[in-house]
């Protein structure tokens, strides 16, 4: 019996048929939809493409073009690039310098960094070689002539008396030493020295370093034991551009210099650039330093100037550059050398290790009590602190004082009241009213050399 439909029933199929028509509507719509936003955007990307290839964005100054039909070439690639520094200057010698700078270099001649070091000739050695005689604590010293030489008979390595040539000079006033080979490289300074200050004075005559101690030959300070090793004690500072060349491995040295003495290039450093740079038809003024590695001027030319509030101590209005004076401290100052030769651009402590201020080298106050040769004393003083460098009281070429006596002192402190009785407590131009008997006295290390 087939069951009929009731109304109801009629009812709810047909509006579930009429709700599945409509959704398959609303899909097929959303899917029209759906495609045609795609088509929109690719043919609007299209559009946008077309134009940037007819019409092409515009290019920064330094941008690289980039072939749509080609890839980018492997050389053209953009990448960070090193600023190449000049090519390394070269020491040219204190003849190239002369041509351009005669004043200086006439005061260079005769000067304590000009007769630094010299070969032994007849020129150049000041001490008595007339088979003259020195008696040190009981071992007697001949100087004599031999085949045109300078000859020295003493007590060698083994303590015995030993005939041995003379090869350099080492310094000139006021006293001169005398450099002797050795193999392997080596040249050791004699510890017996010529005083070549005038006979009136105490001197011409010979004289050992160690007046009152007997260094034997088994001694580590014996004239050829290593702390009188001209190489590495004494040869950094009196050529130019040394370079030890000590080899660990055979025990020796090839020591090398461009120039046997103290010369321009000591304190300029290395010239090929300069040299470059004013040959030039007009020589760039962009180049502070003038193709050099160091510039010295830096304001210690500048007039220090009195003014009626400052106590009659003289100021300058710009300091120098205290930069300048690494210079004249990488040989001045007691130091270890960190490196096998320096350059005078560099700071000291980049090059060189300096004794601090501590005892026994200094005093409790600061002052020097051993041979400190001058950077530690100066460093920590009051007219350091102003401003004052090596320069406002040396003249660099010859090395004198620019002035003598308190005359020196008075160019930055007024006369009218410190050289005076009332200041110094002394009568005028005797011995205890000069400056430096108080702030500075003088102290002999090498016997006479203060």
């Amino acid at each position: 019996m087939t069951r009929r439909k009731t109304p109801k029933q009629s009812s709810l199929k047909s509006n579930s048929d009429s709700a599945a028509k409509t959704q398959s509507v609303i899909k097929r719509w959303s899917f029209l939809l759906i495609a045609l936003c795609l088509s929109l955007v690719v043919i609007t990307g299209i559009y946008f493409f077309v134009q940037t290839l007819n019409n092409p964005l515009p290019q920064p100054a330094n941008a690289v073009a980039v072939s749509a039909e080609k890839p980018l070439p492997e050389q053209a690639a953009v990448k960070p690039s090193v600023t190449q520094p000049p090519p390394a200057a070269s020491y040219v010698g204190a003849a190239s310098c002369k041509q351009c700078h005669q004043p200086e270099f006439e005061a260079w001649q005769g000067s304590h960094h000009q007769l630094a070091m010299q070969e032994a000739n007849e020129q150049t050695v000041l001490g008595d070689f007339n088979n003259a005689k020195f008696n040190y604590h009981g071992i007697v010293s001949t100087f004599f002539k031999k085949d045109g030489k300078f000859m020295v008979r003493t007590d060698g390595a083994d303590g015995k008396l030993t005939d041995y040539p003379i090869t350099y000079t080492f310094g000139v006033t006021p006293l001169q030493q005398y450099l002797i080979e050795f193999t392997g490289g080596r040249y050791q300074a004699l510890s017996i020295a010529w005083d070549s200050r005038p006979k009136a004075e105490g001197g011409q005559k010979w004289f050992h370093l160690y007046p009152n101690e007997k260094i034997d030959h088994n001694d580590q300070l014996h004239w050829t034991k290593r702390y009188q090793n001209w190489n590495m004690e004494c040869a950094e500072c009196h050529s130019t551009h040394l370079q030890k060349g000590y080899d660990a491995a055979t025990d020796s040295y090839k020591t090398t210099f461009n120039e046997i003495n103290v010369a321009c290039e000591s304190c300029h450093g290395a010239a090929s650039n300069h040299l470059d740079w004013a040959k030039q038809a007009q020589p760039p003024t962009s180049d502070a330093n003038k193709g050099l590695a160091t510039k010295l001027e830096s304001h210690w030319k500048d007039a220090w100037q009195f003014s009626e509030n400052q106590g009659g101590i003289a100021h300058r209005d710009q300091l120098a550059d205290e930069s300048l004076m690494n210079t004249c401290w990488a040989c001045h100052s007691r130091r270890l050398a960190l490196v096998d030769g320096s350059s005078p651009s560099l700071p000291l402590e980049d090059t060189h290790k300096p004794s601090l201020l501590t005892q026994p080298t200094y005093h409790a106050d600061g002052q020097q009590r051993d041979e400190d040769y001058t950077w530690g004393s100066f460093r920590q003083s009051k007219m350091f602190q102003q401003g004052v460098t090596c320069m406002d009281c040396h003249e660099p070429h010859t090395l004198k004082l620019r002035a003598e006596g308190n005359a020196l002192c008075t160019r930055c402190h007024n006369a009218e009241k410190f050289d005076t009785e009332k200041h110094h407590n002394h009568k005028a131009d005797s011995k205890g009213a000069l400056c430096m008997d108080c702030h500075a006295p003088e102290q002999n290390y090498m016997v006479n050399d203060g």
